[in-house]
């Protein structure tokens, strides 16, 4: 059982990172999200 405490704050600090890096892309996959929309609905 040893590194079982490092691991699990590894994993805290990796789901920190995580949830900082899906906040700070989460306006460009709105816009993407948008974009991909407008796309659709022009008439090709």
């Amino acid at each position: 059982m040893r590194g079982s405490r490092r691991e699990e704050v590894d994993r805290n600090a990796i789901n920190l990172w995580l949830k900082k890096c899906s906040a700070s892309t989460q306006p460009i996959r709105d816009y993407a999200s948008e974009t991909r929309a407008t796309i659709s609905r022009l008439p090709t």
